[in-house]
């Protein structure tokens, strides 16, 4: 299989609600080690990336660590899979991060590849199938002090559709979480990029709102949006609304939770898919997409529903990406089966971005041959065939 491309990783500093940056400011410049995830230059969405994923396994997760001081650091990086309340449902060991200083590449970051495992594989699928909303969330814990903690947490969310529409107004529901056996406090902050001429966005609570956690207490707010009557095509905005814990020697985040908005009437750009019959009786699906506006959904963006009871009943596979990064051309396969002899199998592809709108296409009828190879090694078919699909319907 062919290495996944992530996205090109550029590191941009955590800016923090102003409750907390003006403290910070009146502090003089440390020197040490400021360890953080790093975020998209265009998306500035956390870089953190399911990579490789299929459904027998997922062989690798990868998050951008970056050092924005001015001395190499050493930490570990653990990801977690959480509900939409911040509650941890599964977690991985530590894995070691070494960062040079920022002037040495450390802006630029080190990506952390962490080896996936079957029970990972199951939750995110079970999650995808239910299109259950769910975040990755990542934590960085820095050998020694850190000169700025609050950007050692980021979460990614995961099936949450955010399209803006004109003249509309949209609620995200965010939550955050202690994940600790102790009451916290702390004060809630938002991080998001630029607001777009004309949309208007509100918060409940207000950034700066002191909040006090009991032990795996989930906190909820609210962040709004308003648009005029005309939106264009890839506006959008980004933010983050976090936990900030108060009262130690530096600010650190203690939950975060994602919320990604984008304007677009744009359906994602798909290829005409393929479905190949393979001589054991199983059927390939590979597709090639894209969405330049706002990249097609992660994790889940591209399905294949098959039926073998003339569509009556279906069932579905999330499939697998094999190159390329949502945003440019991204290469997809599926397999289905294999199947008994003489089966037929109706099937249809569903290709979704980050903003929800979804290109359908029904795809031709694919009867299994008579003859098919045994799985013990048998001579293979030759009533193999290959066809592409005819019908696209957005």
């Amino acid at each position: 299989m062919r290495r996944f491309v992530p996205f090109v990783f550029m590191a941009i500093a955590l800016s923090c609600a102003a409750a907390l940056s003006a403290a910070e400011s009146s502090t003089p410049t440390k020197h040490g080690v400021d360890l953080g995830v790093g975020r998209g230059a265009d998306s500035h969405r956390p870089n953190i990336l399911v990579a490789w994923r299929n459904t027998e396994r997922v062989l690798e997760v990868e998050v951008l660590v970056r050092n924005l001081g001015d001395k190499p650091g050493h930490g570990n990086v653990r990801l977690e899979i959480c509900d939409d309340e911040g509650r941890q449902l599964l977690t991985t060991k530590p894995f070691p991060v070494t960062v040079p200083a920022r002037a040495d590449g450390g802006e630029a970051g080190t990506v952390v590849q962490t080896k996936g495992f079957r029970m990972m594989n199951i939750m995110f699928d079970q999650l995808d199938r239910l299109n259950q909303r769910y975040k990755l969330r990542a934590t960085v814990e820095t050998d020694g002090e850190d000169l700025n903690p609050l950007d050692n947490v980021a979460t990614k969310s995961f099936n949450v559709d955010g399209r803006a529409l004109p003249s509309t107004t949209t609620t995200y529901r965010y939550r955050l979480a202690n994940p600790t056996d102790a009451a916290v406090s702390g004060v809630v902050y938002m991080d998001h990029t630029a607001v777009p001429s004309g949309w208007a966005m509100s918060a409940e609570p207000q950034v700066g709102t002191k909040v006090t956690l009991a032990p795996h207490e989930v906190f909820t707010g609210y962040v709004t949006i308003k648009t005029p009557k005309q939106v264009s095509d890839g506006q959008y905005v980004d933010l983050q609304a976090g936990l900030a814990k108060t009262g130690g020697p530096a600010t650190a985040t203690i939950d975060q939770d994602e919320w990604y908005l984008v304007a677009t009437s744009q359906p994602p750009q798909v290829d005409q898919p393929q479905v190949t019959i393979r001589p054991d009786g199983a059927i390939a699906v590979n597709v090639a997409a894209f969405d330049p506006i706002c990249g097609i959904k992660e994790a889940s963006g591209v399905q294949v529903a098959y039926s073998l009871d003339h569509g009556t009943t279906f069932s579905s596979r999330v499939m697998a990406y094999t190159r390329g990064n949502f945003y440019d051309k991204t290469w997809f396969e599926g397999q289905l089966g294999p199947f008994a002899p003489g089966v037929e199998v109706n099937s249809v592809l569903t290709v979704a971005n980050n903003a929800g709108i979804v290109r359908r296409f029904d795809l031709p009828a694919s009867r299994i041959p008579d003859t098919v190879a045994r799985v013990d090694g048998g001579a293979a078919s030759s009533a193999s065939t290959q066809t592409l699909a005819k019908s696209d319907s957005n």
